[in-house]
């Protein structure tokens, strides 16, 4: 199913108010940005794929689907509230879109676990945090483009400033007792995700 038809799909079921094709216009336009490398709408594309196998296990689906419609819509490098900022946008569509404050507020609040301070505590929040965080666990050379994809989105960035950064976020999901928060995430990709982890802080240190 392609992006526009899954959108469309998810607007009907939510009983939407207005024209699908424009809100995902305005979604589309957030991702189309030339500097984007990885968080484009094939990113979207790929969470999507990752919610359809874990629909059933969350108790508000359709707050998740729209909060991961939404949650990287905002994206600028040199800021630290791409999370927040890409939830307030999603809650001034989904008023738009005709929906109740709770739906809201629960979009804001899974959106913000994208952040990934801490393992959150309802399940939305935890599968929207793994669901964000899959690509750790594909392949090692669907994680090396990604590593690659990231590293071109902050090609302004110092290349050593860069690498260390990019070793102490790393370093940060390595240090958790675990890195998914579901059981169902960690069964599926914590073993290769630690070891795309370990090889990549690795790679960065020996540069």
């Amino acid at each position: 199913m392609q992006n526009k038809d899954r959108w469309t799909e998810f607007f009907k079921r939510i009983h939407a108010r207005g024209n699908p094709e424009e809100y995902y216009s305005k979604i589309l336009l957030c991702y189309s940005d030339e500097r984007r490398k990885y968080h484009t709408i094939e990113h979207i594309d790929s969470c999507l794929d990752e919610f359809r196998k874990v629909y059933h296990l969350a108790e508000h689906p359709n707050e998740l689907e729209m909060a991961i419609w939404m949650h990287d819509a905002v994206l600028d490098i040199r800021s630290i509230n791409n999370e927040e900022l890409s939830a307030g946008m999603a809650i001034a569509i989904s008023n738009n879109m005709g929906m109740k404050k709770e739906f809201c507020d629960l979009v804001r609040r899974i959106i913000l676990a994208t952040k990934h301070k801490h393992h959150p505590s309802d399940i939305e929040s935890q599968l929207m945090a793994d669901i964000d965080l899959a690509i750790f666990g594909k392949s090692k050379k669907e994680f090396n483009d990604y590593e690659d994809k990231i590293r071109q989105e902050y090609e302004s960035v110092y290349k050593e400033t860069f690498r260390i950064e990019r070793i102490k976020i790393l370093q940060i999901f390595i240090d958790r007792q675990y890195i998914y928060c579901t059981d169902f995430f960690r069964q599926k990709y914590e073993n290769r995700a630690i070891r795309n982890l370990k090889r990549s802080i690795k790679r960065l240190k020996l540069r």
